[in-house]
């Protein structure tokens, strides 16, 4: 058994426990056979001894008790497998359950300091300062991700408290109606994206799609393309790693593509089917909240609001569109079967992608493989594998508000 940080500071991995299961499995098909063919020959030597003047009582005897108890054995390896695997389950629930509780116990207390900052009247901000020195000086040696997650999370209950009792009020209400409402992670970004949509920083946009010529790529280098890859306007083919490694390393190579580009590779299977493989760049515009590259600041947003995207003028995720049609103009068919790889910022559009059913009804995606992306709260469709990668000192995978140890579903 290993162990983790976790909710109660200590988390066991169910990982074991599901070998074990698997494990139990196997054994079980092993035995299936061996019980059949004992059965058999049980039956045949009957048969044969039938007519015979010296019946083997004790032989038959022997290998019946051996059928019996094989499939005594079989039965009982069958349940037990079954409660072992329904053990992991639980086990996990129950980690989520206590997390998730740890996680409201600490912004109700949260949300009592704030209560209390606002007692102090015009001596507020001094107050506030104070819980502020203090939870840094509480945090600081836990590194600077737990440090900001802590914040994150408890920052929404502390301000609420520190506004009055109308806000307090008003935010137990929004904690009461929020049950079935999107993940904490994503309200942060809705309010934030009305902002912007209602100042006009941002403003809806177009989506043009070009196939990028060989010779923009790598502009200012002797190599137009990345390792391994394409070589000519004609298409070569190249081998396209089946490992994490390598998917993460096609989405890498996409930071080296003209801004605003993604890669779409074919992969032809030994069976004859084609599948596909999109791998998405993460943020490449960081200085211009809403520019002409879909991979900014507001793309982000627009992927981390998928989810409720009619509420916003732009109605869709120009990210997904792009995806879409890059996939038609590349040749791929409905139905083929399509793998999405993204870091950080695309990551994001990966996950939110596999989460919207209308995208999902378009484009057969399999999996997802991501890395450094705060997407723990897209609610990716039921059937979508999700290789997720995070760094533990990574401060941006923080930002979807989920803790480490405590789950999100749907």
């Amino acid at each position: 058994m290993s162990y983790s940080g976790g909710a109660g500071s200590i988390s066991a991995t169910v990982a074991e426990i599901s070998a074990l299961a698997v494990e139990m499995r196997q054994i079980v098909y092993m035995l299936e056979p061996l019980e059949q063919q004992l059965r058999a020959e049980w039956t045949w030597l009957g048969n044969v001894a039938g007519g015979a003047g010296a019946y083997p009582y004790a032989c038959l005897d022997a290998m019946r008790d051996a059928w019996l108890q094989s499939s005594s054995l079989h039965a009982t390896l069958v349940g037990l497998a079954a409660n072992v695997g329904q053990a992991g389950a639980n086990y996990a629930a129950s980690e989520a359950n206590t997390a998730n509780s740890v996680a409201n116990a600490r912004r109700s207390a949260a949300l009592g300091q704030g209560m209390d900052a606002w007692r102090w009247g015009p001596f507020s901000a001094v107050k506030i300062a104070l819980d502020v020195h203090g939870l840094l000086t509480t945090e600081q040696d836990r590194g600077l991700r737990d440090s900001l997650e802590t914040m994150l999370n408890q920052s929404g209950a502390y301000a609420a408290g520190a506004l009055g009792p109308s806000m307090t009020f008003a935010y137990l209400i929004s904690q009461l109606r929020n049950k079935n409402a999107p993940a904490a992670g994503t309200l942060p970004a809705l309010g934030l994206r009305k902002v912007v949509d209602g100042l006009g920083i941002a403003k809806p946009g177009t989506l043009t799609v070009r196939q990028v010529p060989e010779q923009e790529w790598h502009p200012n280098s002797e190599k137009f393309y990345p390792p391994g890859h394409a070589t000519s306007a004609a298409g070569v083919p190249w081998s396209e790693g089946s490992s994490f490694a390598a998917m993460l390393g096609g989405s890498n190579d996409a930071y080296s593509y003209p801004p605003g580009s993604i890669g779409v590779v074919r992969v032809d299977k030994p069976d004859g089917d084609r599948a596909w493989v999109v791998h998405l760049p993460g943020t490449e515009d960081w200085g211009t909240f809403d520019s002409p590259n879909p991979f900014d600041m507001e793309g982000n947003m627009e992927a981390m609001t998928a989810a409720n995207h009619e509420k916003f003028t732009q109605q869709g995720v120009l990210v997904q569109e792009l995806i879409k049609e890059s996939l038609s103009a590349s040749g791929a068919l409905p139905g083929e079967d399509v793998v999405l790889t993204g870091h950080s910022g695309g990551g994001i559009h990966a996950a939110a992608a596999a989460a919207d059913p209308d995208f999902l009804a378009e484009v057969n995606v399999q999996m997802i493989v991501i890395a450094g992306a705060p997407a723990r709260n897209a609610g990716v469709g039921e059937g979508v594998s999700v290789v997720a990668l995070e760094n533990d000192n990574d401060v941006v995978t923080a930002l979807d508000f989920v803790r480490r140890g405590q789950q999100r579903t749907g």
